[in-house]
């Protein structure tokens, strides 16, 4: 919103205003301009049609850009604003990445960034043995820590990384994998 001295906030004309939200997230990735060599990179802020990132990369607006963050993925696009110590751009629209970037930004809200316990949709619980097992349709296990546990999922960290959809089993429970190996919802509780 704009302010004009002695005068009530009044809206952005409608060239100015965004649509979607910005995200102030910092994620550490690599970026690649042009197909050159891959330069480390840091977000600044991050919506579902754009991301700025903070780099050394020399940059020129236009440039294709190609980002890699382990949260989400990889993040096509090309460069449309350059800034001091970084540039943002522009998230390809029919890019398959973009929606995983979506779902990312949609648990963020959901799960990370409540204020408060009160705000959850379902009561979370940390247990006494956080260490986890997960196996694979495949019948491969590996091993996590848990965040929390509640009656819609499991949040866990692990050095593994889990396909979108992919059928896990913890214990007698068979889940989904949801986010990226970070949050994994109950498909079925028995």
């Amino acid at each position: 919103m704009t302010h004009v001295s002695g005068a009530w906030p009044t809206r952005l004309p409608l060239a100015e205003r965004r649509c979607f939200p910005r995200f102030n997230i910092a994620l550490v990735g690599l970026c690649s301009i042009n197909q050159g060599p891959d330069a480390h990179c840091a977000s600044v802020d991050l919506s579902i049609a754009g991301i700025a990132v903070r780099t050394r990369a020399a940059v020129s607006i236009g440039d294709a850009v190609i980002a890699s963050f382990r949260e989400f993925g990889m993040a096509k696009g090309r460069v449309v604003r350059r800034f001091e110590g970084g540039f943002a751009f522009a998230l390809n629209t029919v890019d398959p990445y973009r929606s995983r970037l979506s779902q990312y930004l949609g648990w963020r809200v959901r799960c990370l960034d409540r204020p408060s316990p009160e705000t959850c949709l379902d009561e979370r619980v940390v247990p006494l043995n956080r260490l986890l097992v997960l196996t694979r349709a495949d019948g491969r296990a590996h091993i996590g820590r848990v965040e929390s546990v509640s009656r819609s999922g499991i949040v866990f960290t692990s050095t593994t990384r889990f396909s979108l959809g992919e059928a896990v089993r913890v214990g007698r429970y068979a889940l989904a994998a949801d986010s990226f190996s970070v949050m994994i919802s109950f498909a079925a509780a028995d």
